[in-house]
C-alpha cells in the first residue's frame, strides 16, 4: 500500500515540476502579476529611432510645442546619417506624436549653413520666438554661438550675444528673457551666472545678482527669487533675489540632475544622498520646504535620479532602470509601469507629449506602449 503511495506522489510532483518546452515561456495565470521568461522589451518599448548609438541617448532636451501639442523639439547632438534629413539636422529635430515621425526643425540655421556641435535646450517664448542654447557654430563664417534666436515668420536663427560659454537653460520671466549657463564673461567682460535681455529687441544685457558663483546648469524662478544648480558651487543649488547668490538651505553632498517648480513648490532630483546637516538621507527626490531640503516619500528610490517630469498632477522620476510616481496619498514612490514590463536599461530621460509617455533608453527614443 505504502509503494503505491509513493508512486502517486512521485506522479504528482513530475506534473507540478514539468518544465515548458524548449523555446516556451512557462505558463502563467496572471501577466501582470508574473513575467514570463523569453519576454522581449521591444513590445513594451515602441523604438521609434535607434540612430548608430551614439547619437540618441545624447537628448539633451524634450520640449513641448506651446502652439501644438502633439509635436516636440529634441535637441542634442544627432548623426547626420540616419534618414532623410540631411546636413541640417545636427542639433535639433521636430517630432510628432501623431504618427511618431521625425522631420528636421528648419531648412537652415544661420543663413545658408547647418548648426554643428552641440545643442543643449530650446525655449519657446510667449510671443512664439525660438531661443537655442549650446555649444555650436555656423560653417560659414565659423562663428562659435551659445545663444540664438529665430522669430515666428524667421527662416533663420539671428546670433544675440558674445558668450566664453554654452547656454544651457533658457526661461521667460516678466517680459524678459533669462538664460544661464556655462559661461562666466559676456564679451571680454566677468559676469553673473544669469542674464537677462528684452525680448522685443535682444537688447539691454542685465546680470542677475552677483558674481559671487559661476555656472548654471538648471535654472528656476519660484517666490521671487532665481534658483540655479552649479556643479561648481559648494552644496550644488544656490538662489538670488537680486543680491549675492547663496546656499539654499544647507545643499546636498552631490550633483542635482533636474529641477522643477510644481505649483510654487521647488523639487530637485540627482545623486544626493543627503542634505549638508544629515537631517535628510538619502531619497534622490527632495523638496524646499522653504527653510531646507526634505525628501519626497517615505520609501527611498533605488537609484539616483535623473530626470522629473510632471503630468496630470502627478511627479514621476526617471532612474536607470525604472520610472516610478510619487503618491500623495500613501505619500511613498510606486512603479509607474506594470510588472509585465521589463526592467529598463540605461534609461535617462522622459517626456509625456500630448498624454503618451516618451523616453531615451540606450540610444533608443522609445513611447511606452501598453
Amino acid at each position: 500500500m505504502l509503494r503505491y503511495f509513493l508512486l502517486i506522489i512521485f506522479i504528482l510532483s513530475f506534473q507540478f515540476c514539468k518544465k515548458s518546452e524548449p523555446g516556451k515561456p512557462l505558463p502563467i495565470s496572471d501577466k501582470h502579476t508574473h513575467i514570463p521568461p523569453g519576454y522581449d522589451p521591444t513590445l513594451y518599448r515602441n523604438k521609434i529611432s535607434r540612430a548608430n548609438l551614439t547619437s540618441w541617448d545624447r537628448i539633451n532636451d524634450i520640449v513641448i510645442d506651446s502652439t501644438n501639442p502633439s509635436k516636440a523639439y529634441l535637441t542634442g547632438y544627432f548623426d547626420n546619417s540616419f534618414g532623410t534629413f540631411g546636413v541640417y539636422t545636427t542639433g535639433i529635430v521636430s517630432f510628432n506624436s501623431s504618427n511618431n515621425s521625425f522631420a528636421a526643425y528648419s531648412s537652415c540655421f544661420f543663413g545658408s549653413t547647418s548648426l554643428s556641435s552641440e545643442v543643449y535646450t530650446l525655449f519657446q517664448s510667449s510671443n512664439g520666438d525660438h531661443y537655442v542654447g549650446g555649444y555650436y557654430y555656423s560653417a560659414s563664417p565659423t562663428v562659435n554661438l551659445k545663444f540664438a534666436r529665430k522669430t515666428p515668420s524667421g527662416t533663420a536663427f539671428t546670433h544675440t550675444v558674445d558668450l566664453n560659454g554654452g547656454v544651457r537653460c533658457v526661461r521667460e520671466q516678466g517680459g524678459d528673457i533669462y538664460f544661464g549657463g556655462d559661461f562666466t564673461q559676456l564679451g571680454f567682460a566677468y559676469c553673473t551666472p544669469i542674464l537677462s535681455m528684452n525680448t522685443a529687441n535682444n537688447s539691454s544685457i542685465n546680470q542677475v545678482g552677483a558674481l559671487n558663483t559661476s555656472g548654471a546648469k538648471l535654472m528656476e524662478y519660484v517666490n521671487s527669487s532665481w534658483y540655479i544648480t552649479s556643479p561648481n558651487a559648494t552644496g550644488y543649488i544656490m538662489s538670488s533675489n537680486g543680491g549675492l547668490w547663496a546656499l539654499v538651505g544647507t545643499g546636498f553632498n552631490s550633483y542635482v540632475n533636474d529641477m522643477i517648480q510644481v505649483n510654487g513648490k521647488l523639487y530637485v532630483g540627482g545623486s544626493m544622498t543627503r542634505n549638508m546637516n544629515s537631517s535628510m538621507f538619502r531619497n534622490y527626490v527632495n523638496e524646499f520646504d522653504g527653510t531646507d531640503w526634505v525628501k519626497v516619500g517615505t520609501n527611498n528610490l533605488a537609484s539616483q535620479c535623473l530626470d522629473l517630469e510632471y503630468y496630470n498632477g502627478k511627479l514621476y522620476a526617471c532612474m536607470y532602470n525604472a520610472i516610478v510616481y510619487f503618491d500623495s496619498a500613501s505619500n511613498s514612490w510606486k512603479n509607474a509601469c506594470g510588472p509585465e514590463v521589463p526592467a529598463f536599461v540605461n534609461l535617462s530621460k522622459i517626456k509625456f507629449i500630448n498624454g503618451k509617455l516618451y523616453g531615451v533608453e540606450s540610444g533608443s527614443f522609445f513611447e511606452l506602449t501598453k
